[in-house]
């Protein structure tokens, strides 16, 4: 059996679901609040018999694996490795070397889980390090949330005890927690407060270590190195926390520091991750964009910070993200700070303040040119102008360059010259797909299109398929699944040649007739309900031509324009079809 299936079977979809979502029994389905929208009334449903689910608020549906992959932000290997470790089935590895590997990262994991144990432990029988998180403003809540801990000064305390589980000094190196000197084993993180590198499926990484006395040795703020489960190009901290917040927020707000975030989170404001102090990178817009395409950056107010925020744009250019940025006054250093001296109130007017992220980038580097230079001006449209270069949407790109023209009393086409000029773009852009986005129109086309073909693939009048088949053809659906599915039913072709998506959309469309059933009055015919879809589907797909029309008349020269007005006076006029029609 194929280990996907395996896990189906083990897992039961109301339990991997129920975790997070509260569901209710609902004959023999379950219903509940959906997680992707703020809804008030129950519309999303889960059928165990079947073994999907469907949002009929979102109109996203599947099975356990499309389902984690949307709500933990996850791609499909990790969210099978995920339900694989829930299920407690063993993925098979294509070679012997990445099997052993495998095995490794399991064990680092774990090596990282006992450490984490360890100094929870050490925090609470260390009265200076607990009062140094109290001055801090760390509560009782931030510890537990956050897991943190305490490194005390003990050259191999956290050596003897993973030696002691049975851990190899290979292993427990491989971990990045411990060093090696003349023959022996060495804690690395002493005298610190520790912070667990935490990934959303809830795997320990890696950790950040903060000094808690200036004489302490080593640098103030230190990282596990890059191992085999660890990247920091990879990684957000408080991802982990965050990460339903993010979703329901519809937002992300990007700090530089693990304490902004742990302040931000005591503080209510829950959809925050951090950095750890540097831009932000490619890959962690990967992340951010599975849950939302709302992206705010509140760094640092110092130099750095700035720096910080100005890379971050450059990489951020290249993607569909909506970018903004949070100013707190410069008097504090930082959002932890801001909170501590202004309070939670203050820091979501702050986060609510927010300015567009380029408009930002042109003010923000102004403020130390004299506009009337022309030496000034010119050195300071060029800064501007390298990060303005990087945009991918040409019509923003646009619009911010004329606003900057504006601001330096010069013409688009000079800058335009100076763009040419500008680098090469410095990052490569993002490979995630961005959201795609529909027009209200052509959402309704979809949502009507599931209705009428989760009746159609339930009735069994073969005069009715055989009127379809004449009168509606694929090429009318809005989405290449639905072709795919009406061909499907129209020509009864066996359920196993359907391809595994389709065979996916297939049960969907089973789950929506369920409901549209429990919404309909009772002993309604069926083929009434279907001939009232099948012209609501006929008038969604004639506004959805019409809109497309429309686009085409203001994308066009003049001289076509009366053979479209023509076409859109064409579709307007047409009667109204019945599909229990005589002539159908």
């Amino acid at each position: 059996m194929e280990p996907k299936e395996e896990i189906k079977q083990r897992l039961p979809i109301e339990v991997v679901i129920g975790e997070y979502v509260e569901l209710k029994r609902a004959g023999r389905n379950y219903k509940g609040l959906s997680p992707f929208s703020a809804e008030k009334t129950p519309s999303f449903i889960v059928s165990p018999d079947k073994n999907i689910w469907h949002d009929f608020s979102s109109g996203k549906g599947g099975d356990i694996f499309s389902f984690v992959m949307e709500v933990e932000g996850m791609e499909f290997p990790e969210a099978l490795k995920h339900l694989a470790q829930k299920a407690g089935v063993e993925l098979q590895e294509y070679s012997p070397g990445a099997k052993k590997e495998a095995g490794l990262k399991k064990k680092i994991i774990r090596i990282n889980e006992l450490a984490t144990k360890y100094y929870q432990t050490s925090l609470i029988k260390n009265p200076s390090a607990l009062n140094y998180l109290k001055e801090r403003g760390v509560t009782k809540q931030g510890i537990k949330e956050f897991e943190l801990g305490y490194a005390p000064n003990s050259p191999n305390g956290l050596v003897s005890l993973l030696q002691k589980h049975g851990f190899t000094a290979d292993e427990i190196q491989k971990a990045g927690i411990a060093t090696q000197k003349a023959g022996q084993l060495y804690d690395i993180f002493r005298e610190r407060i520790m912070f667990p590198f935490v990934s959303p499926a809830g795997e320990h990484l890696g950790f950040t270590g903060r000094l808690i006395k200036d004489t302490g040795f080593g640098p103030k703020y230190l990282n596990t190195p890059q191992t085999l489960v660890y990247n920091k190009s990879n990684f957000l901290y408080g991802l982990n926390v965050a990460k339903e917040d993010i979703r329901k927020k519809d937002q992300v707000v990007l700090l530089e520091g693990n304490l902004d975030v742990v302040s931000s989170s005591q503080a209510g404001v829950k959809q925050i991750v951090a950095a750890s102090g540097t831009a932000i990178t490619p890959l962690q817009l990967r992340q951010v964009q599975r849950l939302t395409e709302n992206l705010i950056f509140c760094l640092d107010t110092d130099k750095a910070g700035i720096e910080a925020t100005i890379r971050s744009l450059e990489i951020a250019a290249s993607t569909d993200l909506k970018v903004m940025v949070a100013n707190i006054p410069k008097k504090y250093k930082d959002p932890d700070e801001f909170i501590k001296k202004e309070g939670a109130q203050q820091w979501e007017i702050a986060l609510q303040s927010t300015q567009d992220a380029y408009i930002w980038l042109i003010e923000t580097l102004a403020k130390d040119i004299d506009l009337k230079s022309p030496n000034q001006k010119g050195s300071y449209a060029k800064a501007v102008i390298k990060v303005l270069n990087l945009i991918n949407n040409p019509v923003s790109q646009e619009s911010y360059k004329k606003y900057l023209a504006d601001k330096l009393e010069v013409s688009l086409e000079s800058l335009d010259k100076l763009a040419q000029s500008a680098p090469l773009k410095r990052y490569k852009q993002i490979k995630a797909q961005p959201k795609q986005e529909y027009s209200a129109t052509l959402n309704r086309f979809k949502l009507v299109t599931d209705r009428f073909l989760s009746l159609l693939i339930n009735i069994d009048d073969l005069d009715i398929k055989k009127a379809l088949k004449s009168h509606l053809k694929a090429s009318e659906m809005p989405t290449e699944l639905s072709k795919q599915a009406y061909e499907y039913i129209i020509q009864n072709i066996e359920k196993d040649s359907a391809s595994p998506d389709l065979q996916n959309y297939l049960e969907e469309l089973n789950l929506i007739y369920t409901q549209l059933l429990e919404f309909s009055p009772e002993d309604s015919p069926q083929l009434d309900l279907l001939d009232e879809q099948y012209q609501q589907f006929q008038n969604a797909k004639k506004e959805y031509q019409i809109e497309q029309l429309k686009i085409r008349l203001n994308n066009s020269e003049q001289s076509t324009h009366p053979q479209i007005l023509v076409e859109i006076q064409k579709i307007q006029s047409q009667p109204d079809s019945t599909l229990l029609s005589e002539d159908n």
